[in-house]
This record gives C-alpha cells, sequence and structure tokens, in this order.
C-alpha cells in the first residue's frame, strides 16, 4: 500500500464549508444510515467538497469501503437515494471496486465523513 492511500484509512473527520459540504454535514447521518444499510462503512468525501472549492455546480464524491460486495441494483438504488437526500448529484463508489490507480489519485483529498 502507498502511503497516498493509506490516506484513505486515517481518521481525519470532514467539516468543509462550500454550499455541497454543508448539505453533506447537514446530513451526515442519513448519509451513514444509507450506506451502511448497504453494507458499506468508512464513508470518505473527496474532490472539491473535501478540498473545499465547491460551489453549487459541484458533485458531491464519497468512496466507501463494504463489508460485502455490493451488487450493481444495490449500487443505483444506494446512489439515487443519496442524490434525494442531498439535493445534489453524488458520484459513489466503494472502494473494492476500484483500482489501486484510482485509490491512490483520490487519497490525497478523501477525508472521513
Amino acid at each position: 500500500m502507498t502511503g497516498k492511500r493509506a490516506r484513505v484509512l486515517e481518521p481525519e473527520t470532514f467539516s468543509g464549508a462550500g454550499p455541497r459540504a454543508e448539505a453533506l454535514l447537514r446530513h451526515r447521518d442519513e448519509v451513514l444510515d444509507v450506506v451502511q444499510s448497504y453494507g458499506g462503512r468508512d464513508v470518505h468525501v473527496f474532490g472539491s467538497v473535501a478540498r473545499g472549492t465547491d460551489h453549487d455546480g459541484s458533485d458531491i464524491d464519497l468512496v466507501f469501503f463494504e463489508d460485502r460486495p455490493v451488487s450493481l441494483l444495490a449500487s443505483l438504488w444506494m446512489h439515487r437515494q443519496l442524490n434525494e437526500i442531498l439535493g445534489a448529484s453524488v458520484d459513489v463508489f466503494a472502494a473494492g471496486e476500484l483500482p489501486p490507480r484510482t485509490l491512490d489519485a483520490i487519497a490525497p483529498d478523501a477525508v472521513l465523513l
């Protein structure tokens, strides 16, 4: 595991300040409940929301670790629920489904929700 990739696992907590970050913080418990209901845990935000550069048109990027594989249908339902809860476009990924190179790329921004 590279040093960058390990950062995704660090227990640093999210405290963003942009409009999408505010929505994510306001609905944090609901987001965590939805992801957990599909077997996910350790939800991290990355991208513009994690960097504090998000704006009204930004999407919300999330990655989570799974206790069990998440089916395609379950992923679609999770995506839909998160979009509705947050009132924004959400990209949500199971870490186990991402190539190591992708995890390395998102790790510098990833912060535990």
